[in-house]
């Protein structure tokens, strides 16, 4: 038997994600008892849990799962700005790299709007920073996605590296 673990955290995500992601539970009272009546779906109460069966099988099989649990908590935890007293820019200032940030308008876990700080914190020190936010439906799986224009936007940055 395969084990999958997903988070989601739902206090990020938007009304529109939340009832686009949910179905109607209908819950009749009767007898001062409550039951939930769902919609029959075999063992599939919502929507969202065949999409996440499905891409945790297809993850399950080229990524470790502990690997996918540290990297998710790591990134739970960091903060770039924390030892700065909350200045992203101050943190960025000793970058010397350039960049290429990129998000989907979609993704609930790293919104692009926090992807915008980073661009706004990079340009503040005049660092070389290229951005694309790509439109796509998806929601935070849109990188794994075998998006034309995501592909086109990070192929073109990568040619134009020098070394």
């Amino acid at each position: 038997m395969e084990t999958v673990l997903v988070t989601l955290d739902t206090n990020v995500l938007d009304p529109g994600t939340i009832e686009r992601l949910s179905n109607e539970i209908d819950v009749p009272c009767e007898f001062a008892a409550i039951s939930v009546s769902l919609r029959e779906r075999g063992d599939v109460d919502f929507e969202i849990e065949s999409y996440l069966r499905y891409q945790g099988d297809k993850f399950a099989g080229f990524f470790d799962a502990n690997t996918y649990l540290m990297t998710t908590k790591a990134l739970d935890y960091f903060d770039p700005a924390n030892a700065y007293d909350g200045d992203l820019a101050a943190a960025l200032a000793r970058a010397k790299a350039n960049f290429f940030v990129a998000s989907f308008t979609t993704d609930w876990r790293f919104a692009p709007a926090r992807s915008r700080e980073i661009v706004f914190a990079l340009l503040h020190h005049r660092r070389r920073v290229a951005y694309a936010e790509i439109d796509c439906d998806a929601g935070h799986d849109s990188f794994l996605l075998d998006d034309a224009h995501y592909h086109d936007v990070l192929r073109a940055y990568l040619e134009n590296i020098t070394v």
